[in-house]
């Protein structure tokens, strides 16, 4: 899965990570909690949604290892919110099949 800024803001439920202030997508920035700079990955467990200000106050200062694993936490419960969604569904409509899927031969 492709994670966009819509789904990083999502994680932080439309609010600036570390000051809370109200984001859109339009004016919130990508912050690598653990930064590039110093070897971390942009990797969806990475990042988090910022205020500018908030994102160039932090700059390429280390987290600690508690925010790297509150961080981790957030994504394993979005990953298992949406797991949990997908069980929900009908096996009717996860049984559908495709015809685009279907091979002539």
């Amino acid at each position: 899965m492709v994670f966009t800024k819509k789904h990083i803001l999502q994680l932080t439920e439309g609010r600036c990570f570390y000051c809370g202030c109200g984001l859109t997508v339009a004016t919130m920035t990508r912050d690598h909690v653990y930064p590039k700079l110093r070897g971390g990955a942009g990797r969806p467990f990475n990042l988090v949604a910022s205020c500018g200000p908030c994102n160039w106050r932090k700059g390429s200062k280390l987290p600690t290892h508690e925010l790297v694993e509150y961080v981790r936490g957030l994504y394993k419960k979005q990953a298992e919110a949406r797991r949990a969604r997908r069980r929900a569904l009908p096996s009717s409509v996860l049984s559908v099949s495709c015809p685009c899927l279907s091979v002539a031969k």
